[in-house]
Parts: C-alpha cells; sequence; structure tokens
C-alpha cells in the first residue's frame, strides 16, 4: 500500500461512513483515546498509519510507517498488537458493539505469535 493521499472529498466520505455506524465509531474514539493517552510512538504510529481517524488525509502501510519513523516494522506490529489488547475488550464489552456486532466480527487479538 505504501501511502495513500486521500482528498478532503474522500476524507469527509471516509467519515461520514464511519460516523454512521456505531460500532465504528465506537471502535474509532477507543483507538483515538488510547493513541493520544500513550503518546509518543503509538501516537505517531496511529497519526501515520491510519491519519483519518485524527482527521488526517492519509494513511500508510506499517512498512512505511517504519521507515519514516526510522524503526524496525516489528515495532509497528508490537505497536499495533497493544492498541489491540488494550482497545478490544472496551470494544467488544460497549453498548454499541453488543447492540449492532458486525457481521463479521473480529476475533479477540492473540498477539503476532498467537497461532
Amino acid at each position: 500500500m505504501g501511502v495513500i493521499q486521500l482528498s478532503p472529498e474522500d476524507l469527509k466520505s471516509l467519515r461520514d461512513v464511519m460516523d454512521a455506524d456505531p460500532v465504528s465509531t465506537k471502535l474509532r474514539v477507543l483507538i483515538v483515546d488510547y493513541a493520544t493517552k500513550e503518546g509518543g510512538q503509538t501516537l505517531a504510529f496511529w497519526r501515520l498509519f491510519q491519519g483519518f481517524l485524527f482527521g488526517e488525509p492519509h494513511m500508510m502501510s506499517a512498512d512505511e510507517v517504519a521507515k519514516r519513523m526510522g524503526l524496525p516494522v516489528s515495532k509497528m506490529h508490537a505497536i499495533y498488537a497493544e492498541t489491540m489488547e488494550a482497545v478490544q475488550p472496551l470494544w467488544f464489552s460497549s453498548p454499541e458493539y453488543k447492540a449492532n456486532p458486525p457481521r463479521h466480527p473480529q476475533p479477540p487479538y492473540r498477539g503476532a505469535d498467537a497461532g
């Protein structure tokens, strides 16, 4: 994927679609809150990886984020894993998720080494 730049119209459309789904909105809020609270490399990763969650007009592959941050790709995977381990239990137990679970729900994140 590398880098995908979103036009203002694309960014608005993406946000409109996400905002129309309370389950997606809840996940987005949990990720943004977690990344903001953690700060540092976690926040930098998410602002590059899924910039649109923060209103920024881009998204990038983990490889591209690693290159820009000067860190190994394994660190990007670790940040993603740490985030999912923190937010998934909150997401799965949220009223939004329980009221309308996704048709194809994500299994609980078990880490990169789980088989």
